[in-house]
């Protein structure tokens, strides 16, 4: 989620379009029906499959723009890892305060600080530090892996190859932001498992792939064969990630990439999706915060009124980005 210099105004776009898909799931997951209504329960399965991995994407994207095309910063690399956590920290202690019946004790503060207590719709935040400072330290693997297709589609395979892991033997948190665990020690997306995203966003960034339309029709083809499977089938597991999770997402985080490649936005809403894209962590910490707060505030919204409140949201937070011109 870091701004990437030289800016690309694609990659913001799309980061501008995560933040809605994100916030629009959480309002769905706290304040819809995603157990009863079938829209709800389809648009939270998409954003599940594309949000997160298609995050990993353009960090891996940014990141190599920003810190491996040139000598690496340390400093501004370890005040982006600051950011992040703290934004975790901030959303960790909110939605702690708002959906937990017991007081912050000091106990459970300094778990959510030492990450013995991940809490829910925050999960996804700690594997954006870890693999900032993993990719700094393996750049040169990185940078060598990336450098060829047939080198990213063998080390593609053998991270895929990495769901197999026994996730039982992981009992602690910590651990589980690298290598994933059982749902009963923490809910989390393990950075081994996810690196692929990573790895393919540095790649494009490096070759600069850009819209093909063989290439956007095998992802919808990728799609069309995940729904045709969904519907005979069990879905796949998220939560440790199955193979046939991460495989799934391929598809969804390419389609979000060509789509951005080759779409052109009407100017307002461009203009709006790249300000939001360049503050991603603004507004996705505004946007929780505001929806765990307002979590006992409303009865449960049907499909149309979680996105209008969405847009409710998101209007608020340009309001507040505006007056207090938060810092890219």
């Amino acid at each position: 989620m870091q701004n990437s210099s030289p800016r690309d105004q694609s990659m913001d776009i799309w980061k501008g379009l995560l933040v809605f898909a994100m916030l629009w799931a959480h309002i769905i997951q706290i304040l819809g029906y995603p157990e009863t209504s079938t829209a709800q329960f389809e648009v939270s399965r998409f954003v599940f499959l594309s949000a997160f991995p298609s995050f990993f994407f353009v960090f891996g994207y940014v990141t190599q723009l920003s810190y491996f095309s040139g000598k690496i910063n340390y400093a501004r690399v370890a005040l982006s890892t600051l950011k992040i956590i703290l934004v975790y920290y901030i959303l960790a202690i909110a939605y702690e305060r708002f959906f937990d019946e017991s007081a912050l004790s000091g106990k459970l503060l300094l778990d959510i600080f030492t990450f013995f207590k991940i809490p829910g719709f925050t999960e996804y935040l700690p594997p954006f530090a870890l693999v900032l400072w993993l990719g700094v330290f393996l750049r040169h693997p990185f940078e060598w892996i990336t450098s060829n297709i047939k080198w990213m589609l063998g080390s593609s395979a053998l991270l895929l190859a990495t769901t197999f892991i026994p996730y039982n033997l992981v009992t602690l948190p910590q651990l589980s932001l690298l290598v994933g665990a059982p749902v009963s020690v923490a809910f989390s997306f393990p950075v081994l498992q996810y690196l692929l995203f990573f790895l393919w966003g540095m790649y494009c960034a490096r070759r600069k792939i850009e819209f093909s339309w063989r290439w956007f029709a095998l992802t919808l083809t990728g799609m069309a064969a995940f729904y045709f499977y969904k519907a005979f089938w069990k879905v796949p597991l998220r939560f440790p990630p199955s193979f046939g999770w991460i495989l799934a997402s391929v598809p969804f985080t390419f389609f979000g990439y060509f789509l951005v490649r080759k779409v052109k936005f009407p100017g307002l809403i461009s203009s709006w999706l790249q300000t939001i894209g360049a503050n991603t962590l603004f507004y996705l910490l505004l946007g929780n915060v505001i929806i765990f707060s307002t979590g006992d505030l409303f009865q449960r919204f049907e499909f149309f009124s979680t996105l209008a409140f969405l847009l409710v949201i998101m209007a608020i937070i340009t309001l507040v980005a505006k007056i207090f011109r938060p810092i890219q």
